[in-house]
């Protein structure tokens, strides 16, 4: 049961680091995985800068992938 309630949580986590998102002012989509690593190969792209600023800007979107996590942590109570 625990296994299983960790594998979907994976899942789900692994979805939210890897779905593209849409962020005004970047050519292509993006995923939080791609924009974290472009920010540690190099702190100036601005890929993580521009889709923290969206999610401030949104904090409806904001909220949503809190209340994703937050959903996850009490599944794995």
């Amino acid at each position: 049961m625990l296994r299983e309630k960790l594998y979907d949580a994976g899942e789900i986590i692994e979805t939210i680091l890897t779905q593209p998102l849409s962020i005004p002012g970047l050519p292509k989509n993006i995923s939080l995985q791609e924009a974290s690593k472009h920010y540690l190969a190099d702190p100036a792209s601005p890929e993580l800068k521009k889709m923290i600023e969206t999610f401030l800007r949104n904090p409806a979107a904001l909220e949503i992938m809190l209340q994703e996590f937050k959903l996850l942590s009490q599944d794995l109570q």
